[in-house]
């Protein structure tokens, strides 16, 4: 966000390499762990000879446990729910999935994609390295879903079908869809239902 930054990335081909400006920081850290080892080098000239293995191994020890990012949190995986096959059979449809994660967090859309391998129709949803400027228009979309507004934007946007997760989405607006009509139930497993998108 630098004024300086476009400057830099049209002159210096290595800007432009990278995808994610956010993971320049690795280069910053790679000249800092260069200009480390001139120091310690410098400073080992002066520990008695006797001293620099155990000092240096030391060292090495320290600069890990520093990075050291344990323990990593898993999330268990048993299988994508049954449902989703009901769309492979459904080859027209184009699919979001509710509720939908507002953009700072679309990180959360990486479970709907898993999901979609069970029918590999076309979503809104979607999470990768870059956020295109359509993302937030699908966001704003199915922000106010169910009301009739986001029914009729999300049908402009080509959704044929809704996937709602029931628990996550709330009580209030899950009672809501079952007095709308555009909203045809075609499947339902647990938490999870499907809706057909009838034209608003």
């Amino acid at each position: 966000r630098l004024p300086f930054y476009p400057v830099l990335h049209g002159a210096i081909p290595l800007f432009q390499a990278v995808r994610v400006p956010a993971h320049l920081a690795q280069v910053v850290l790679l000249m800092i762990a260069v200009l480390a080892g001139f120091g310690v080098a410098a400073l080992g000239r002066r520990w008695p000879i006797a001293a620099r293995w155990p000092i240096g191994v030391a060292l090495v020890v320290l600069v890990n446990v520093e990075a050291l990012r344990a323990p990593i949190g898993f999330t268990r995986f048993d299988a994508v729910p049954a449902i989703y096959e009901r769309l492979a059979h459904e080859h027209t449809a184009v699919v979001v999935e509710l509720p939908f994660p507002i953009p700072q967090q679309w990180f959360l859309n990486g479970v709907y994609m898993v999901n979609s391998t069970k029918h590999w129709r076309p979503m809104l949803n979607g999470y990768s390295g870059f956020r295109p400027a359509s993302y937030e228009k699908s966001y704003e979309a199915a922000r106010a879903f169910p009301a009739q507004e986001s029914l009729i934007a999300l049908h402009d946007r080509g959704v044929t079908h809704v996937i709602v997760h029931r628990k996550a989405l709330g009580d209030d607006r899950v009672a809501r869809i079952a007095g709308i009509h555009e909203l045809q139930e075609i499947a339902s497993e647990g938490d999870i239902a499907i809706y057909r998108l009838r034209t608003p």
